[in-house]
């Protein structure tokens, strides 16, 4: 009842969510763990925020093709989210399944080519050493937001051989 209050409470569902499951993650039963996450998102049914956070809950209990079908269900009721895009991926990649990882994230892409999934993208491609897929994703950003990248480039540029935080302003 309390973890209720809190998530109808918050200004930011999201973020309530998470720390909800933040705070289930405390209890040791798996089961009993889902059942109380499932609970909550039985009072919200059709929030993709409360569809995410069950995700989250069944992949840290080793439920990952479960927390992947939520998943998608949250992107079907938020199609503007990139979380619960990204996490479908990287639950892929920790399964060792980079293949299928690199498909979904390309589909991801060309349905929703958000700055997000590109920079995931041109993650997983310089962890296969495929420079040129990076390169073209890169370029892709670029050229839908060109002052972001050059604020990206100034903060690498800034943070070599230095310690802490480095402060970009773009105008």
């Amino acid at each position: 009842a309390a973890l209720s209050r809190m998530i109808r409470g918050a200004s930011d569902q999201a973020l309530a969510y998470v720390q909800a499951v933040q705070l289930l993650a405390r209890i040791e039963d798996d089961d009993q763990r889902i059942a109380l996450m499932e609970q909550l998102v039985e009072q919200d049914g059709e929030s993709a925020e409360a569809r995410f956070a069950l995700a989250l809950t069944q992949a840290a209990v080793g439920n990952a093709e479960r927390a992947r079908e939520l998943a998608t269900e949250a992107v079907a009721l938020r199609p503007d989210w990139d979380d619960p895009r990204e996490f479908i991926v990287r639950t892929l990649v920790t399964e060792e399944r980079a293949d299928e990882a690199v498909t979904t994230l390309d589909a991801f892409i060309t349905d929703h080519p958000s700055h997000a999934l590109r920079l995931l993208r041109v993650q997983l491609a310089m962890q296969a050493e495929d420079y040129g897929i990076a390169l073209a994703q890169l370029d892709r950003m670029l050229e839908a937001q060109p002052m972001i990248l050059q604020g990206m480039a100034m903060a690498t540029v800034g943070t070599v051989g230095t310690v802490g935080t480095v402060t970009v302003t773009v105008p």
